[in-house]
């Protein structure tokens, strides 16, 4: 059983952190069994080797394929992601906020891709992205990092459907972002994070994700249940978040409209 550097790193940390607090040193501890099994099936998928399928481009990859002018620069495989999660939205009223402005093309691939009734936030630390605005787009420069700056624009932008973080991709910015963004995505809404690149593990937004990735499992019995069926009491992350979904480089969380966990039963039949 071969153990990598994610999991000498665990070790590490977990022998650092029983200086500093048991209680973590613990929780950390129990990852280390995970974590070396999990590195077992990795092995045994590594030697399947990668599988290639042909696939028909969707729309966005379409746009970008044909794009002139403004540039954009994305991982070929994002764009089955955006469809995935955003073409919900396609041909209604939706507003996206996009972290990142750089060139301004991919402000103008939101808005063909949406429609007209597309209102697109721009956000930048350049000021020379100011010159993107246009009719539809509106762009705000700022440190995503800064929360006066989230502050600032929460109260400009009081409905977001869809916030993309292409920004800084320093992970301490990403982790600001979720924070200040998550809470203010309206129901049914989307948040994407890309370029999450792990060069040098642990990378920290996945780590801040782990915990909150249980919390989306945990199950609290709600009083009242009978033979027919269990009901779940929804905890605060249960009752707005739908779903977390991992793709490489990138996290995509859904919110959902409202909670309820109720598991029934159907059939006259039992064993």
């Amino acid at each position: 059983m071969k153990i990598e550097f994610d999991d000498l790193s665990l070790i590490i940390r977990t022998g650092l952190a029983a200086l500093r607090s048991p209680k973590t040193a613990h929780r950390l501890l129990q990852q280390v069994p995970a974590r070396i099994r999990a590195s077992v099936l990795l092995d045994n998928l590594f030697q399947k080797g990668a599988a290639v399928a042909h696939r028909e481009p969707g729309g966005l990859e379409q746009f970008f394929d044909n794009k002139q002018g403004r540039g954009i620069q994305k991982w070929r495989h994002y764009f089955d992601i955006y469809e995935r999660h955003f073409g919900k939205f396609v041909g209604k009223e939706v507003h996206v906020v996009e972290v990142g402005v750089a060139s301004g093309g991919s402000l103008e691939m939101w808005r063909n891709y949406f429609g007209e009734k597309c209102y697109v936030y721009g956000i930048d630390i350049n000021p020379a992205c100011k010159k993107f605005e246009t009719n539809g787009v509106k762009i705000f420069i700022g440190d995503q990092g800064d929360r006066n700056f989230w502050q600032r624009l929460k109260a400009e932008i009081p409905f977001v459907d869809i916030l993309i973080d292409d920004g800084s991709h320093i992970p301490e910015h990403q982790i600001v972002t979720l924070e200040e963004m998550l809470p203010h995505v309206s129901p049914n809404g989307v948040y994407l994070c890309e370029d999450i690149e792990k060069q040098h593990p642990p990378h920290p937004l996945l780590s801040y994700l782990a915990p909150v990735v249980e919390e989306l499992h945990l199950l609290t019995f709600a009083p009242g249940d009978d033979s027919s069926y269990l009901t779940g009491l929804p905890n605060g992350l249960q009752s707005s978040i739908s779903s977390i979904h991992f793709y490489p480089f990138v996290v995509v969380v859904e919110k959902r409209r409202s909670a309820i966990l109720r598991s029934d039963k159907r059939g006259a039949e039992w064993l």
